[in-house]
C-alpha cells in the first residue's frame, strides 16, 4: 500500500548551535574549576543542611574539654587537594597520628594568644602542623603516636600547611560560614573534645 504524500513543512529548519574549535574544552574546564572551588569552600551541592556544627556556647566562656559529640568525618582527599592546589583559609576535618610534639608558641609576632603546636601525619601520609590556641581552649594531653581527629582552618605555608582555629569562635567576623553562623573548630583525643 503506497504511503500518502506529506505536505511540505513550511517551518524554518532547526537552528544548530555550533561551537568554535576549543570552546567545549574551555567550557568543560570552567565547570570543573567551579566544582573544585565549591568543594574547597565547603559548599555541598544539592544539600540544604549546614556543613559545620553549631557552636555550643559563647566564645571564650570555658576552656574545659567537653564530652564528645558526633563529629564530622575526616576528608583526607579534600585536605590533599587543598595542599596540591596551594589553597588557603579553607575549613577542613582531618585525622591522623601525632608525629612530633613541638614547643608552645608563647611569643608571637602579632601578639596573639599562646598556641600548643604539634605535627600530625594524616591517614593519607600528609604531615601538617597543628596550632591549637591554649588561651581559648584547654591543652590537649598528647603523646607521640596518639590518634586525633580535628576541625579547623587550613592555611598554606612553605612547609606544607598549618591547621589552626581548632577552638570555639574567637574572631566572629573571621570565623563565619557563608550563612553567617560562627564556625567552630575542635580537637578530639581519646574520646574527649577540646574546643
Amino acid at each position: 500500500m503506497p504511503m500518502p504524500a506529506r505536505e511540505p513543512d513550511s517551518s524554518p529548519p532547526p537552528t544548530r548551535l555550533s561551537a568554535k574549535p576549543g570552546m567545549l574544552s574551555v567550557l568543560a574546564t570552567l565547570i570543573v574549576a567551579a566544582l573544585v572551588l565549591a568543594n574547597m569552600l565547603g559548599v555541598r551541592l544539592g544539600s540544604s543542611s549546614p556543613s559545620s556544627p553549631a557552636p555550643s556556647g559563647a566564645p571564650g566562656t570555658s576552656t574545659a574539654p567537653t564530652p564528645p559529640t558526633p563529629t564530622a568525618t575526616p576528608d583526607s582527599a579534600r585536605l590533599a587537594e587543598l595542599v596540591r592546589v596551594k589553597a588557603t583559609d579553607a575549613w577542613v576535618v582531618a585525622a591522623g597520628r601525632v608525629e612530633r610534639l613541638l614547643e608552645d608558641d608563647n611569643v608571637t609576632a602579632d601578639g596573639s594568644d599562646r598556641h600548643q603546636r604539634f605535627l600530625i601525619k594524616t591517614d593519607d601520609g600528609l604531615t601538617v602542623l597543628i596550632s591549637h590556641n591554649i588561651d581559648t581552649s584547654a591543652r590537649v594531653p598528647l603523646k607521640v603516636g596518639d590518634r586525633v581527629t580535628l576541625r579547623g582552618e587550613y592555611e598554606r605555608t612553605d612547609r606544607g600547611g598549618t591547621i589552626h582555629f581548632t577552638h570555639k569562635p574567637k574572631f566572629p567576623t573571621r570565623q563565619k560560614a557563608d550563612d553567617g553562623r560562627p564556625l567552630s573548630g575542635w580537637i578530639e583525643h581519646k574520646g574527649v573534645k577540646y574546643e
